[in-house]
């Protein structure tokens, strides 16, 4: 059952505006287009005007035998990602971002009826929207799973299909093992509140059981700083863009993506700060723009970032010039080519520049509260875990000694 009821010809004219919105590219919307009317014209020889997703299914199957074959050619990947471009924005009224064509099975309409009511649960329990973006990302692999395993509808799914997508999570990191059973949990039990099951399979999915207290933050030395900036080539636009990013989330805290959400007008140069509303938590912080972070946020708009209406920040410096979707993706890229490496039990990334910050300003007896405030937590508990680690040994990473390429990151 389709979400919006819209007409086929109606619903193609809403896709096209949405990606007109978010500045695709010219040719990829007309590849798209050209999808969609085929698409229509096989559904109106069906008797069908509204989107029906096993129809849309059979149209690919009936293309590329997809998915019971994975077609390597550029021109059916790019037809399974515009299809399911048209399934996505049907069924959440947007367009999810997620790699083209790679082992995305449309799912039927009995899943679409299923995630359209586990939406409408979150929305009851004021889940962001960006907390149901994530989880409808998720979702998506667990029902392809399901799929796969035989269970083309919800009352089909047993046990055992649990069992095999836990099973498949093997060599997860903790964190996503438990955001996946977690949000699969949420999922199952909402078939039965709604009643697309008789039965609650949610008691089947297995629980995470490990002592918060043994999860202590990964941090970067000053010297593994030092590495990274250096091998940062601020002389072009690409490197002038990086290190701003880098530094700003560094130097104030942000999460990936309040960076990459970051706008031009949530700077204020007058009174000298940045003010927006966090995605995760969506509790507006003000936060002091340091020194060395407005003048590399002048230096990259002034000579880097490309003339674009987009208002966000940090955009992509090839056409169209969007918005700078994963953050998270460039800093690894300069870990690797600093050549720092944690191991297993301590992962890298992005992330690891908020629990840097956090520890130095600990070190600097920053009073918890103010810590909590600058990273933006609703609770002071969360800055708790920083507490665990080794102040004397991190005495030795003062804030005030760690040296950037180009300068001292002051306080």
């Amino acid at each position: 059952m389709s979400k919006q009821q819209l007409a086929i010809s109606e619903l193609i004219a809403a896709v096209e505006q949405e990606c007109r919105r978010i500045n695709y590219g010219a040719i990829t919307s007309e590849n798209f287009r050209e999808t969609w009317e085929a698409y229509r014209r096989y559904a109106e020889s069906r008797g069908e005007r509204h989107y029906q997703a096993q129809t849309a299914s059979l149209f690919l199957k009936t293309l590329f035998d997809y998915p019971d074959r994975e077609p390597k050619s550029t021109i059916a990947r790019s037809m399974i990602r515009a299809m399911r471009v048209l399934g996505d924005y049907n069924l959440f009224g947007r367009i999810l971002m997620q790699k083209a064509g790679r082992g995305n099975n449309l799912t039927s309409d009995d899943f679409q009826t299923a995630l359209i009511n586990y939406e409408k649960q979150c929305e009851a329990r004021k889940n962001q929207k960006s907390t149901f973006k994530r989880r409808a990302w998720i979702l998506h692999h667990i029902i392809e799973h399901f799929i796969k395993c035989g269970a083309t509808t919800c009352k089909e799914i047993n046990p055992m299909h649990i069992s095999s997508y836990v099973q498949s999570l093997l060599g997860y990191s903790k964190n996503a093992v438990e955001s996946r059973l977690s949000t699969l949990r949420g999922f199952l039990h909402s078939m039965y509140l709604y009643g697309l099951r008789d039965d609650d399979l949610s008691l089947y999915v297995p629980k995470l059981y490990y002592p918060k207290s043994a999860k202590i933050p990964t941090t970067l030395t000053p010297e593994e700083l030092s590495k990274i900036f250096a091998v940062i080539d601020r002389g072009s636009p690409i490197g002038k863009r990086d290190y701003c990013l880098i530094l700003l989330v560094l130097r104030c805290g942000l999460r990936a993506c309040d960076a990459s959400n970051l706008q031009l007008n949530n700077i204020n140069w007058e009174c000298g700060h940045i003010e927006f509303t966090q995605e995760k938590t969506a509790v507006k912080v003000q936060l002091p723009i340091p020194e060395d972070v407005g003048i590399a946020i002048i230096d990259y708009l002034k000579y880097a970032r490309p003339q674009t209406n987009t208002p966000y920040l940090f955009v992509k410096l090839i056409p169209p010039y969007d918005k700078l979707v994963y953050p998270s993706n460039i800093f690894n890229k300069y870990l690797a080519r600093a050549n720092i490496k944690h191991g297993q039990h301590a992962p890298l990334g992005m992330h690891t520049l908020r629990h840097t910050l956090a520890t130095r300003l600990l070190e600097k007896d920053v009073p918890v509260e103010v810590i909590s405030a600058i990273l933006g937590h609703t609770k002071v508990e969360s800055v708790k875990p920083y507490l665990q680690i080794n102040i004397e040994k991190l005495k030795e990473c003062a804030l005030n000694e760690m040296c950037v390429s180009g300068g001292v990151v002051n306080e």
